[in-house]
């Protein structure tokens, strides 16, 4: 049994497509999927039976204009952007509306700030779900499911490995991680001032660098899209990014053959 692992990353999530384009050239097939934040999302698209490439188009269809679109402040006392607009988008472009529906099983993680807990979706509504795991904390508000509010999964968990190892213990995992490579790029150093919406960025991004490093072990093989020249907020270099994904896949296909085929 193969698990695909697709973390958190924001607008460099867009590799996520690049590496399941080359997964799906070759053939390769995975029996249920493991997202967290936007890797939720892209995992949700293919298990509702979207192509790679069907996601690929969605992605290139999002010009500047639609985007800025999509992001309308909200009052500063609950967050920095208003994420009503992005809920009624989601809805527009997921083909399924629940867990049940997907075409293959799907796991999604968020963060509860009841319990200070990753919490796992794998049935119910799916929009809940995904609203949940890419809520980026003092971005966007936290989602409430049931009697609990949530956060991004990636304030725990950015890469959950350890998830799909308890879902499927014996299962050859491949992980797809895109903070190794921020490692040495966070460019505060540079700038003479920083926004709050910085700042919160990037304490996201530095939490999620060493939370990612202690699961990645766990997993069969990890791909680190090389993306040290993108921000994680340029969502309008889709193309670019996508490349990227599609370029590590092919520079490890030999492994992924031998592990996965």
């Amino acid at each position: 049994m193969n698990g695909l692992v697709l973390g958190s990353g924001a607008a460099l999530g867009y590799a996520h497509i690049g590496v399941l384009k080359i997964l799906e050239k070759e053939g390769i097939e995975f029996d249920f999927i493991v997202g967290c934040s936007i890797g939720s999302l892209i995992g949700a698209l293919y298990a509702s039976g979207m192509s790679a490439y069907e996601i690929e188009h969605l992605a290139l269809s999002l010009k500047p204009t639609k985007l800025l679109r999509l992001v309308m402040p909200s009052r500063p006392s609950q967050a920095l952007l208003n994420s009503s607009r992005i809920r009624t988008f989601l809805e527009e472009i997921i083909p399924k509306k629940t867990f049940e529906e997907l075409k293959k099983p799907l796991a999604i993680v968020a963060t509860s700030l009841l319990t200070g807990k990753i919490e796992t979706f794998t049935s119910g509504e799916l929009l809940p779900a995904i609203m949940a795991s890419i809520s980026i904390p003092i971005i966007f508000q936290p989602v409430k499911i049931g009697d609990k509010f949530y956060v991004d999964g990636g304030v725990i968990s950015p890469l959950p490995v350890r998830i799909a190892r308890i879902l499927q213990p014996e299962a050859r995992i491949l992980a797809v991680d895109l903070t190794s490579s921020d490692k040495h790029k966070i460019k505060a150093e540079h700038k003479e001032k920083i926004s709050i919406y910085e700042s919160a960025l990037y304490s996201v991004i530095l939490m999620q660098i060493e939370l990612s490093e202690r699961e990645k072990h766990l997993a069969d093989l990890v791909l680190t899209p090389k993306l040290n020249e993108f921000e994680f907020y340029e969502f309008y270099r889709q193309e670019e990014i996508i490349k990227k994904g599609e370029e590590e896949a092919l520079k490890n296909l030999e492994k992924i053959r031998k592990i996965f085929s």
